[in-house]
């Protein structure tokens, strides 16, 4: 995987494309109509290339593999001054303990982050951390309003 700025379209298509399940790139530009260059040049983490993928080519992609358009759209919609929110998620349930520790981890990584923003820190990477944060939150919402939740197992003693 390369190195990407936070935020970029680059960082977006390669989220899009590793988000789709049991593919290999090349798999993946095949699926697409595309050559595997081409793929890769989508994801050029270089920003001052004068195109990358098109934009059908991402909705082709996002039809054919769902999980794959919320990268592509958390850009767009951070690019329009907004914030991307599914209504529905696929992750697994999980017990309340489990969300309270994912919760505890994500907005302490996001609390830091944004106390780091007067010292220079980079805004996208600060939004990153605060979305993954809310994605935790949104998740404990998700399984208490469902009663999805995964009963606590009795510790063996």
């Amino acid at each position: 995987m390369r190195a990407y700025r936070a935020g970029t379209i680059s960082e977006a298509v390669q989220n899009a494309v590793e988000a789709v399940p049991n593919m290999k790139h090349r798999e993946v530009a095949e699926m697409l109509g595309i050559s595997g260059a081409t793929l890769s040049y989508g994801m050029d983490p270089s920003e001052d290339r004068p195109s990358g993928l098109g934009v059908a080519h991402l909705h082709r992609l996002a039809v054919a593999f769902p999980e794959a358009a919320a990268p592509i759209a958390e850009h767009f919609a951070a690019l329009a001054g907004g914030t991307f929110h599914s209504i529905d998620s696929e992750a697994k349930p999980q017990a309340m303990w489990q969300h309270v520790a994912t919760m505890a981890k994500e907005t302490g990584e996001a609390v830091a982050a944004l106390s780091s923003i007067e010292h220079g820190a980079d805004r996208a990477e600060v939004r990153r951390e605060m979305i993954e944060a809310r994605q935790a939150l949104d998740a404990a919402i998700r399984d208490l309003d469902l009663a999805n939740t995964v009963p606590m197992q009795r510790a063996v003693v």
